[in-house]
């Protein structure tokens, strides 16, 4: 019976070792974790392939049109900011996006009309004219 004893003590501290130097005090400080905000809106918009969706209702696909029409989807839509680590952050936009999922086609729709009805890209640059 002593040999079971042995075998368990033997096992039992390199556990307690490895379990203990990643969050430990000693790595704390090199490791520490950065945080920055995500536009939790923005990654869905990004995902929902605007320029598919633009061709889709013959919008022009120029970088200003779909600079348009993305600003116009994001002010549409109410912000949704998170904080997030470095971890994956394709499970929050997923879940953002089907609760949102209605809301978000038409808004996307919306703006597409938009810029299909008074296309900046060339009338911008020549007489500044502002998108209503």
């Amino acid at each position: 019976m002593s040999a079971p004893d042995n075998a368990d003590s033997a096992v039992s501290p390199p556990a307690q070792e490895e379990a203990s130097a990643p969050g430990g005090g000693d790595t704390a400080p090199d490791r520490e974790i950065e945080y920055h905000m995500l536009n939790v809106v923005e990654k869905v918009l990004e995902r929902a392939r605007l320029r598919d969706q633009m061709k889709r209702y013959d919008v022009c696909t120029c970088s200003r049109c779909y600079a348009d029409v993305m600003a116009l989807c994001l002010t549409a839509l109410p912000p949704k900011y998170v904080v997030v680590d470095g971890t994956p952050t394709a499970p929050i936009i997923g879940y953002y996006e089907s609760r949102n999922r209605a809301r978000i086609i038409t808004e996307v729709m919306k703006a597409c009309i938009l810029v299909k009805e008074k296309p900046r890209h060339k009338d911008y640059e020549i007489t500044g004219d502002v998108l209503r």
